[in-house]
């Protein structure tokens, strides 16, 4: 077998193989993009079952954006219960 077909025949199986990844993310993303919570769909936009590097940016701007909320509600937790919670735990 020449280098070219076992080259060939690499690049038809990596192929195949990024087509079923795709397949099986975009199948988990519309199988569960209900259950995100309704302030985060706005952030998952089309690009979400588009191709994988719109995906990429689309999920790193929602871990983003959770990551901001869940700051934000430690924050307002710790202002709303400050004298509950120890001087150490702070």
């Amino acid at each position: 077998m020449s280098f070219s077909k076992k080259e060939s025949d690499f690049q038809k199986v990596y192929q195949k193989l990024q087509e079923q990844q795709n397949e099986e993310k975009q199948l988990f993303m519309k199988q569960n993009y209900e259950k995100l919570p309704s302030w985060s769909r706005h952030e998952v936009s089309s690009g979400i079952l588009g191709s994988q590097h719109a995906t990429s940016g689309v999920l790193e701007g929602l871990c983003k954006k959770v990551q901001q909320h869940f700051d934000e509600d430690r924050e307002k937790f710790m202002k709303e219960n400050a004298d509950k919670v120890s001087s150490w735990s702070k």
